[in-house]
């Protein structure tokens, strides 16, 4: 019998209110997974795009981010139930192909994740990135821009 799992994504729709909040703002959407699978499909020509600009700007993370910058990765996490969830992860450290930093978003579905909460997963599982600047302008977010046009 075919069971229909809830999967959550969460898109990636940038708001800044002031200076001080450097998390990007974001909004789920939940839906069947069948929905979900075309949805994950078309994202694919932004995923692409990101991991093919990412050297480049985990080399500016490397270098040191200018004062009031901050660099941001997009990942899924996944639960004992099979439930996704795409979400930011703030990065604090890259070391040996593995990226260490903290859940950035308010957890909507999956089980064992919270909001700041330490996560580290390999380079390879990222979706996309971003560098969230002071004015609230931002480079990246290949997936959060193409989502911004559609209606949900």
């Amino acid at each position: 019998m075919y069971r229909t799992t809830i999967l959550s994504l969460v898109l990636l729709l940038i708001a800044f209110s002031s200076i001080a909040k450097k998390a990007p703002n974001d909004r789920g959407v939940y839906a069947k997974s069948a929905t979900m699978q075309t949805l994950y499909n078309s994202m694919q020509g932004a995923i692409k795009k990101a991991r093919r600009t990412y050297p480049k700007a985990k080399a500016k993370f490397l270098n040191g981010l200018p004062a009031g910058q901050y660099f941001f990765v997009v990942t899924r996490l996944r639960d004992k139930n099979g439930v996704v969830e795409q979400v930011f992860i703030s990065v604090s450290e890259i070391k040996n192909g593995t990226i260490f930093g903290y859940i950035y978003n308010k957890i909507q579905n999956v089980s064992g994740y919270e909001f700041r909460q330490s996560y580290s997963f390999p380079e390879s599982e990222i979706y996309d990135w971003l560098i969230t600047k002071p004015n609230g302008s931002q480079t990246g977010n290949y997936i959060g821009k193409q989502l911004q046009t559609r209606k949900f």
